[in-house]
């Protein structure tokens, strides 16, 4: 199975036909292949819950200043990103599943101090990171072509700076461990994208995590992949695709943490789950 580029170094065009696993699609396989079915199998769709909605309208928020930063090379104003913020915040958390704990405490209070607690990571980032960044390109998509294999991979890629790093970023309640950067499978990805895009390695990999403290802090973890590392990332691709093709979707292991009605919208009707 090998990555398939053109002449001009850019990757195979991916047909409509041939199908595409994302990382969202394997990690989600990896961690609970009845997630998986009945997402991807099934189209069974579920709300996200209230972390997803910060996440994503943070990740929104940057993309506002990092596409336009890419021409400008100048960073739009904090208080345009932290609005950019908040009005997507106003339009996601509208299509939310809610856990009982948010239920009881009330709706409108969470999504306000979430929504304060958003503002501050977006400024933070903005004050602390965006400026140390010159982007190159921002959300980007990249089909990599494999030959000889059922389905291609699909890449977004979150940000590549003009340095050749590039970053993943992430929000999160905790802050990550020192090691987290060096086993993220979404960095394997972003590399092995990165190296059929633009016929070259990068020159290093970056994971940026916004940690939602009381008061927020961003910790930034740089990174590298081997040759080796991509292919075995490209034979875990492999084992997937077969237990896709054979119908073996495993449920997530006994003591998962986020086999709970907090982290899985499919918890209450599961028919698989171990307790």
């Amino acid at each position: 199975m090998n990555p398939t580029m053109h002449e001009n170094g850019g990757p195979q065009a991916v047909t409509e036909v041939k199908p595409h696993l994302s990382y969202t699609q394997l990690n989600m396989l990896l961690r609970c292949g009845e997630q998986y079915r009945r997402r991807y199998i099934e189209g069974e769709r579920v709300p996200p819950g209230s972390a997803g909605a910060l996440g994503k309208s943070f990740h929104l928020a940057q993309e506002s200043n990092y596409r336009q930063k890419i021409s400008t090379k100048q960073d739009l104003p904090v208080q345009e990103v932290k609005d950019a913020f908040s009005s997507s915040f106003d339009i996601e958390s509208k299509n939310v599943l809610w856990t009982p704990e948010e239920t009881e405490a009330g709706i409108s209070n969470v999504k306000g101090e979430l929504k304060d607690e958003g503002v501050k990571l977006v400024e933070t980032y903005h004050t602390q990171v965006a400026p140390t960044i010159q982007p190159e390109s921002c959300e980007e998509i990249i089909p990599v072509a494999l030959d000889g294999f059922p389905y291609d991979l699909k890449c977004v890629v979150d940000l590549v700076d003009d340095k050749q790093v590039v970053h993943d970023s992430k929000t999160r309640a905790r802050s990550p461990t020192a090691e987290e950067a060096d086993k993220s499978m979404q960095l394997t990805a972003y590399s092995l994208a990165y190296r059929v895009s633009r016929k070259e390695q990068e020159k290093g990999l970056q994971l940026d995590v916004a940690v939602r403290n009381k008061t927020p802090k961003i910790v930034t973890l740089p990174t590298k992949r081997t040759n080796e590392q991509i292919g075995r990332f490209l034979e875990t691709m492999a084992r997937a695709a077969t237990a896709i093709q054979g119908g073996v979707f495993l449920p997530a292991p006994e003591g998962a943490w986020y086999c709970s009605p907090k982290f899985c919208g499919y918890y209450g009707t599961c028919k698989v789950r171990p307790y």
